[in-house]
């Protein structure tokens, strides 16, 4: 046993002395005779053990926001099912809205793999610029076709009928409010939380106008408090999103919004449990072609961190 399982294990040991902890210790010890034996770690014993003793608790994931750099959203959530950590509530911003809107409506990691070697931005955004309006200009691209392309592939989906409960963020243009989809058009909150100024037209809800929720909350981690979840994951695929070139007007805008939502998020991270940071560096913010390096980026942060995921499980299961 290493020095950090050691101190794991006395930590537990330390927890309490109530029934359910004499419980515990003897799970303990018989998880030293085990990971001897066989090829289990004292931590993936625990869990699994506790995890049938007790349950886990509630658990939430928060998508950040990151265009193309999101996709490695899909390698989290595919290393969570392969770890039999379910997902009990999903918060997302802008591409972790997409990303998040998808899984909700039950599309597993592998089909979600699918939707991202297939996805190309012809599939959600149509060019606006024209030489009649390069004066007036308000946005670079219009996304009516990402509705439709959402509305393909999930129906006419309202909150309370997807398979996970979610809810998305947006931002009021007009009064910078932070606005949290909870109810209403699944279609409709995805295209909003993803509208980034500048870049992508507003969209024009009731009485709002509604852009990019990485605006307000990059990492939206206090809704999953809201929603009930007890235990929090973050995905942030935008941490230190560092440039030295700037190729278009794309790469300057999505850099601006970049640099605003990491200073807000460093506050919201703090609220979660585990942060997973896949080091996104290599791909900007329109590469969709780099999907197979974003996945996999995920999948090598989310198994780096999964040590600490399960332990702290196991404290709360420990905990509850």
């Amino acid at each position: 046993m290493n020095s950090n399982s050691l101190n794991f294990f006395m930590r537990i040991i330390s927890y309490g002395k109530n029934l359910y902890i004499l419980q515990v210790k003897k799970l303990l010890i018989g998880s030293l005779i085990i990971s001897n034996l066989f090829s289990y770690t004292l931590t993936d014993y625990l869990f699994y053990a506790l995890k049938n003793i007790k349950g886990l608790p509630k658990i939430g994931i928060a998508l950040s926001g990151g265009g193309a750099r999101g996709i490695a959203h899909i390698g989290v959530l595919k290393v969570l099912e392969e770890e039999e950590i379910p997902v009990n509530f999903i918060s997302g911003t802008s591409a972790g809205a997409l990303i998040g809107g998808f899984y909700a409506s039950g599309f597993n990691s592998k089909r979600l793999l699918e939707l991202a070697k297939e996805l190309k931005w012809s599939n959600i955004v149509r060019p606006k610029v024209s030489p009649s309006n390069l004066l007036n200009l308000k946005y670079v691209f219009s996304q009516d076709v990402l509705e439709d392309y959402v509305r393909e592939k999930i129906g006419n989906k309202k909150f309370y009928e997807l398979k996970i409960p979610a809810c998305f963020v947006s931002c009021d243009l007009r009064t910078g409010e932070k606005i949290v989809f909870r109810e209403g058009d699944v279609s409709i909150a995805m295209r909003a939380s993803s509208a980034i100024p500048g870049i992508f037209e507003p969209v024009y809800y009731k009485h709002r106008i509604l852009v990019d929720g990485g605006v307000v909350d990059k990492v939206p981690v206090d809704v999953l408090i809201e929603m009930g979840a007890e235990f929090i994951i973050a995905s942030n695929v935008g941490k230190e999103v560092y440039s030295e070139e700037f190729g278009n007007l794309i790469d300057i805008l999505s850099q601006i919004i970049n640099i605003q939502a990491n200073e807000i998020s460093s506050i919201m991270l703090r609220k979660a449990d585990v942060v997973i940071e896949p080091d996104t560096s290599g791909i900007k913010f329109y590469e969709l072609n780099k999907w197979e390096m974003a996945v996999e980026k995920g999948i090598v942060e989310t198994r780096r961190k999964m040590k600490e995921i399960k332990e702290k499980l196991i404290l709360k299961m420990i905990e509850r």
